[in-house]
């Protein structure tokens, strides 16, 4: 059904209680990621950095915006890092590729190379957002699922989709199954930036929200098995 899918792994996703990185969660995403391997998938993986740094904390450490942003794009970087490493040590062929020039760690970001990568099956970890100040890793994502033609971004959270309200404050809640980009924004929903969804609504990118703590998260999505993940087109 899908032969090219960008994955989006939120930072907050991969933090430990007392660490900013949980391996159990890292060789969790091997797991996962090794179960579709076989089918034949171009596999591509935009990082976020929430675990180490959320760029809009800046107050909380006295500095501006731009330059909190910048810190936060480097975070992604040690994250990408230390995916790759993590996956190379399993066998997984990984590259991993920055929006922002830092010579001797990663390859820059370039879309014509990312995709000889990818279609030579090898997984590439793309870091540091879209380069840009201001830019969530959301709207990176939804960006580079863009420039590469991918058939569907899967955002892997903390959360197993879209809920009528808050599932952990009201019983009464109720799970969404699919929903529309325009609904995603007239509502104002923060499952995702909203410049991600103006992005994704104007190219026609199907977004998959779903629980990265999940077994089978990534295979049941892309063999259309019945589990809680809500999709947005």
């Amino acid at each position: 059904m899908y032969k090219r899918i960008l994955l989006k792994i939120s930072g907050k996703s991969l933090k430990k209680k007392n660490s900013f990185i949980n391996i159990n969660i890292i060789n969790h995403l091997i797991k996962e990621i090794k179960k579709i391997i076989f089918m034949n998938i171009q596999l591509s993986i935009v990082i976020g950095g929430g675990n180490i740094f959320r760029g809009n904390k800046y107050k909380d450490i006295g500095t501006d915006r731009i330059t909190a942003d910048k810190i936060g794009m480097i975070s992604t970087i040690i994250n990408g890092l230390i995916l790759a490493n993590h996956f190379r040590k399993k066998k997984i062929n990984t590259e991993i590729m920055s929006a922002i020039n830092i010579s001797g760690i990663c390859n820059i970001y370039n879309t014509d190379k990312a995709l000889e990568i990818i279609k030579k099956k090898k997984i590439l970890i793309i870091t540091a957002g879209t380069g840009n100040h201001l830019f969530s890793t959301d709207s990176a994502a939804c960006l580079r699922a863009i420039e590469i033609n991918a058939d569907l971004l899967i955002k892997a959270t903390d959360v197993n989709g879209i809920y009528t309200k808050d599932p952990k404050k009201y019983k009464s809640a109720k799970f969404i199954k699919k929903i529309s980009y325009k609904k995603i924004i007239k509502n104002k929903i923060k499952i995702m930036d909203i410049t991600s969804f103006f992005i994704a609504k104007k190219y026609k990118l199907p977004i998959y929200i779903v629980n990265i703590y999940k077994k089978n998260f990534l295979y049941n999505i892309l063999n259309n098995k019945d589990m809680n993940y809500t999709i947005i087109n």
